[in-house]
């Protein structure tokens, strides 16, 4: 019965998932509805509606659209961070991971989208397969894993290889990138800036514009310009444009909104990102909303596209074309509106005549812009036939750019008498700092032509100018015929290419050069060099304006090297080093940022031999970068790279003097004596305490302790790790995995009644954050049997930690990965000192007895006045004694003397 019972319940189970699945089969084919518990949007499919969603609820009053569309752009800063900011709950750095299965997942199937590639993966491969990606990252918008680092809004799965080859890269074109795959499917272009693929550039932008409005103004954090994070405002609002909301998009936008209470507006109102930046919106955008912003308002039902504008009349063809008339392109003749790009075929009419382009655009560099994208080349060409030949194309490189390279055949151009039939090719080569360019056909009879662009390289051109053949003219007898075409002038010789200066002998190293070093030592003074480029390190920076070190070529030898470029090497107590300029600059690094940085706070460097004698990798492990010689750039820089080359590559060398010597290395500064360690006073007076604060705990400003240091406050050490002084007073914080902890590792004196803390004056506490901080009591460092916790609440800054008794003498303060802790000032208060009972005195030293008195000498006793006896014996009492012990004792004799036979005398 029991097993039937089974059965039927399997079977039971089994109709309903069939039946589920039905259901959920033909809802799929209604139209998209947004649920609060899980994202059901599709991907790729645009939203054109906001009916349905939390958008009705949000925006109402003062922040209703129709008084937001009005407001100036700083007033609609102000104003939607005041909006998105009420109601917004706080999440974790847990939260944007396990609520990614209801956020991110595949048309509410429980699966995860990844972003930049839009792969579907299973929940369970996190870590594995993906993880959380901070699209504004950290570093470019000093925060961590909490606030905007834990906003579920911000935070994104992503695959760890697009993650990883993205890096803090910030958003642009990445012009000539290298292309990034994940399982096979493109996951963007990395190049100077990293670009996504389009289907999710709309996303990024719209991610960006909410942290930009929503965190931007807030002191602690440093995301406050769109440009920290983007290429240009430009590009953003291309890529607002180009990827519109898709349902998918909208129904997340629905889902966070349940879970953390405020709404990315951008998601509902992409027009607003114009209005923000001062800028009018494309009339063709696609909204949800179906409005297009500044003013121009839709029906609100959002199922209004927007009208395509006219296209301009097209001037007429003259009907005979006068010698020597061309056609010109150029951005207004073509039509191509600021920095943006066609990202599919499109056509353009000049002159009467159709020109197909791809990937053509304004980006405000004083021409347009050829390039390729994401693998399409771009093009222009001809769709009906000129009225006559083409003479010659002229091209007018854009006079806000410089021709920097030569490149061969960059661009490719063929002619021939119908648009299928091309049968002439020439080739372009440019030329460095070139600006004009003239390409003849073989012919000047050919009617079609197409311009393509060469995969390789990017263009700028003002203009592009296509020369058209000398035309008929009409006989004096009224008949026409086709004139004798004009000898065309022989072209003038190109004046021949003037011979590439041979490229000097690079001059051999001077014998007189030091040879690199092969270890380090304290005092050192020595150049750092790159052997494979012969450039040198130096303190000085490229030029007034620039943030990155310039090189100094020694190729010819070390003899024109000044104070910048010698440092003084210290050995730091870790194995790490220190180097130091002849000019007093610090070789350092800032928390952000690749170029060297002489106030930063990274400044140990560990040196990672190489297989080649001499030459080493420079690394900055709190940054996790190598110092390289940036050759494309010619500055020095810092990096993490995938592989090393010669850029890495690092030798050092004993500095020299102008004659040759090497200079006695200066002597290393006596280290200051260590400050006497305060006596801890003899017996601690009644409610004594500890305090430690920045300046008693000696904690550097802009740093953290990535290993664990010790130091003494009121003569008690204290160990920690990963604690610091941000500015903000004592932060503990979550790093790399690491955790702040602060405990003691000797004995205090007395018990703990009672820890005070007090939070930092200069902070907010923006949110109540439960058990953020644990705190654990015992009797010594290895057995702590006590455990209390501390949660923080909004706008509180003083808090007390009272444990179960007053007997221990140590605590640990462990930190919660979860939060980031500001604090003024941490008091360890000790418990009063007993007074019941006394202590025990020390007992009084026992006196010495007395000396004993020597007896009285025995008073020789009067003779006795009796006579003996007759018998003998005495008479008195005395006598009688005596006598008694003298027989007893002649007894004892008697009876040895018959023992050991002995013979009496007679």
């Amino acid at each position: 019965m029991k097993k039937l019972s089974n059965r039927a319940l399997a079977l039971f189970l089994a109709l309903l998932f069939v039946f589920t699945s039905a259901v959920t089969a033909f809802a799929a084919t209604e139209p998209a509805s947004y649920s609060s518990s899980s994202n059901s949007g599709t991907r790729g499919v645009v939203c054109t509606t906001l009916d349905g969603t939390g958008a009705e609820n949000y925006y109402t009053g003062s922040y209703a659209y129709d008084v937001l569309d009005d407001l100036s752009a700083s007033a609609l800063l102000t104003s939607l961070r005041t909006l998105m900011t009420t109601g917004h709950k706080s999440s974790s750095y847990d939260d944007c991971r396990d609520e990614s299965v209801n956020t991110d997942c595949q048309n509410g199937d429980g699966t995860v989208v990844l972003l930049y590639t839009s792969v579907v993966s299973s929940r369970n491969a996190f870590t594995t397969d993906w993880d959380r990606e901070h699209v504004w990252p950290k570093s470019l918008g000093g925060f961590e894993t909490s606030g905007p680092g834990a906003d579920l809004h911000h935070i994104r799965p992503s695959s760890k290889t697009a993650n990883n080859a993205r890096g803090s890269l910030k958003y642009g074109e990445a012009d000539n990138g290298s292309k990034i795959t994940y399982n096979g499917v493109t996951a963007g272009y990395k190049g100077t800036y990293y670009e996504p693929v389009d289907s999710v550039k709309g996303d990024v932008a719209r991610i960006c514009l909410y942290m930009y409005a929503r965190y931007g103004g807030m002191s602690q954090y440093t995301c406050g310009s769109i440009t920290n994070v983007f290429e240009s405002v430009d590009t953003l609002l291309n890529w607002c444009a180009l990827d519109p909301v898709d349902t998918w998009e909208m129904g997340r936008n629905e889902v966070v909104e349940d879970l953390q209470g405020n709404r990315n507006v951008f998601i509902d109102y992409p027009e607003l990102a114009w209005q923000l930046f001062d800028k009018t919106a494309p009339a063709n955008l696609v909204t949800p909303s179906g409005n297009t912003g500044s003013g121009n308002t839709g029906s609100g039902s959002g199922t209004t596209t927007p009208s395509t504008p006219s296209t301009p009349s097209t001037p007429s063809t003259p009907s005979t074309p006068a010698t020597g008339d061309s056609v010109d392109l150029t951005i207004d003749s073509l039509g191509i509106s600021g920095a943006q790009y066609n990202a599919t075929e499109a056509t353009a009419t000049v002159g009467g005549v159709n020109f197909s382009y791809l990937y053509l655009g304004d980006y405000g560099n004083g021409g347009f812009q050829m390039k390729d994208k994401n693998g399409t080349t771009s093009m222009i060409w001809n769709t009906s036939s000129f009225g006559k030949g083409i003479k010659r194309i002229e091209l007018t490189y854009s006079a806000s750019m410089a021709v920097e390279n030569a490149n061969p055949d960059s661009v490719i151009f063929t002619f021939g008498n119908s648009a299928d039939s091309l049968t002439s090719t020439t080739k372009l080569s440019t030329e460095v700092g070139t600006k004009t360019y003239t390409i003849t056909p073989d012919a000047d009879t050919y009617t079609f032509f197409k311009m393509e662009h060469d995969l390789k390289y990017t263009f700028y051109w003002s203009s592009i100018k296509i020369v058209l053949a000398d035309g008929t003219t009409v006989n004096p007898d009224g008949g026409t015929t086709t004139p004798d075409t004009p000898e065309t002038p022989d072209t003038p010789d190109t004046p021949d290419t003037p011979d590439t200066p041979e490229t000097p002998d690079t001059p051999d190293t001077p014998t007189t050069a030091p040879e690199a070093l092969t270890e380090l030592k304290n005092g050192d003074v020595v150049i750092i060099g790159v052997p494979a480029y012969n450039m040198a390190l130096s303190a000085d920076k490229v030029d007034a304006s620039s943030y990155y070190n310039k090189g100094v070529d020694y190729s010819a030898g070390f003899g024109s090297m000044t104070d910048a470029e010698k440092f003084t090497v210290t050995v730091n107590a870790d194995g790490t080093y220190t180097f130091t300029s002849l000019s007093g600059i610090v070789i350092a690094l800032a928390d952000q940022y690749n170029s060297l940085n002489k106030d930063g706070a990274n400044k140990s460097w560990t040196l990672e031999a190489t297989e080649k004698a001499g030459v080493f990798y420079l690394y900055n492990a709190a940054r996790d970068v190598y110092l390289d010689w940036y050759a494309s750039k010619n500055n020095w820089s810092t990096f993490k790279p995938d592989a090393f080359d010669g850029c890495y590559e690092l030798s050092f060398y004993l500095a020299e003097d102008s004659e040759g010597n090497v200079p006695d290395a200066p002597t290393t500064p006596e280290t200051p004596d260590t400050p006497d360690t305060p006596t801890t006073p003899d017996t601690p007076a009644t409610g004594d305490s500890i305090d430690l604060t920045v300046d008693s705990m000696g904690l550097p400003s802009q740093s953290y302790n990535a290993e664990e240091n010790s130091v003494t406050v009121s003569g008690v050490t204290f160990s920690f790790v990963q604690l610091g002084n941000y500015g903000n007073g004592i932060q503990m914080r979550d790093k790399d995995g690491k955790t702040s902890i602060l405990w003691n590792a000797t004995a205090f004196g007395r018990g703990i009644k009672c820890i005070e803390l007090t939070y930092a004056a200069s902070k907010d506490v923006a949110y109540a954050n439960p058990d953020c901080v644990i705190f654990s009591f015992g009797n010594s460092a290895d057995s702590l049997t006590y455990t209390t916790k501390l949660s923080t609440t909004e706008g509180t800054k003083t808090y007390t930690i009272t444990p179960d008794a007053d007997t221990y003498t140590f605590f640990k303060l462990e930190h919660d990965l979860g939060y980031t802790m500001y604090w003024d000032s941490i008091k360890i208060v000790l418990a009063d000192e007993p007074t019941t009972p006394d202590e025990p005195s020390t007992p009084d030293e026992p006196s010495t007895p007395d000396e004993p008195t020597t007896p009285d000498e025995p008073t020789t006793p009067d003779e006795p006045t009796d006579e003996p006896d007759g018998d003998g014996e005495p008479t008195t009492f005395i006598g009688r004694i005596i006598a008694a012990v003298r027989n007893f004792f002649a007894s004892i004799g008697d009876f040895f003397k018959g023992l050991f036979g002995g013979k009496k005398k007679d």
